[in-house]
């Protein structure tokens, strides 16, 4: 990690390509299924002052893209296998997706890890989840979020 004062030095550097795309942000801040959203936001955060809110996101595991957004099930879509017998590396993601787990109320960008938070846990996806910023190909942060 480069600083205390800046965790995400490291994530955006000079490149000439970026990492990941960081997409304009759309959205007023919000928790779904509660009453007072910064409370809510404090529980998530907490440890993590300097914690950036994430909209949503996109994310390589297990050969799989996960796409997150707050309010929803993940959407997991697997690689197009179709008429090949087994996934290609390389090749794209079928236009289908399959929701999993439950809705999701939280999204803590960390600076050296992002945790996903859910309503509950269930199936393979632990409460929260992690997801190393290496494996991000998008991410969205609320208004007022850099």
């Amino acid at each position: 990690m480069a600083s205390d004062a800046d965790p995400w030095a490291d994530r955006e550097g000079p490149y000439s390509l970026p990492r990941y795309v960081t997409e304009q942000a759309t959205t007023d801040f919000f928790v779904p299924y509660v009453g007072d959203a910064e409370d809510a936001w404090s529980r998530f955060a907490a440890g993590r002052p300097a914690g950036r809110r994430v909209y949503s996101l996109t994310h390589a595991h297990n050969d799989q893209k996960i796409e997150v957004t707050v309010g929803e099930e993940r959407k997991v879509y697997s690689r197009n296998t179709r008429g090949r017998g087994g996934a290609v590396p390389g090749v794209d993601f079928d236009r289908r997706f399959k929701r999993e787990g439950s809705a999701v109320l939280a999204i803590v960008d960390s600076g050296a890890l992002i945790e996903i938070w859910s309503v509950a846990v269930t199936g393979r996806w632990a409460n929260p989840s992690v997801v190393d910023p290496a494996t991000l190909e998008r991410i969205q942060y609320f208004k007022g979020q850099s």
